[in-house]
């Protein structure tokens, strides 16, 4: 056996986070590690944005819609960039799975961030 085999048959499985921020070729990505890091994601994302409308001031309808295009179209392409997978290999189903996981609290997350920001920074 070769040295290589036998570090990788020692190593011990990655976390999400690490697949995540230090993605290697060889790391096989399961369902529920895939979905966890789509909700984390998209956590991220909405409180950044929120955050960021806060500071700006943002109001009204334009700030939501806007909030839903970054977050709808930031998961696909931080999938195919960061982490290797493709959205059409995942196939239909799972890639709706994938378009709605953890969106409901990243919109919450949202919320919360705007509002306090804007609090914050414009009153």
């Amino acid at each position: 056996t070769s040295v290589a085999s036998m570090a990788a048959a020692q190593a011990p499985d990655r976390t999400v986070m690490q697949k995540f921020f230090s993605p290697l070729v060889t790391d096989k990505w399961q369902t529920a590690e895939l979905s966890e890091a789509v909700h984390w994601s998209r956590q991220f994302v909405g409180l950044v944005t929120g955050v960021v409308w806060g500071i700006i001031p943002m109001r009204g309808t334009l700030g939501l819609v806007l909030f839903f295009v970054i977050n709808v179209s930031a998961i696909p392409m931080m999938m195919s960039a960061k982490i290797n997978i493709d959205m059409e290999q995942l196939g239909e189903a799972m890639s709706f799975e994938m378009s709605k996981e953890g969106f409901i609290a990243s919109f919450a997350t949202f919320l919360v961030a705007w509002i306090l920001s804007y609090t914050a920074f414009q009153a």
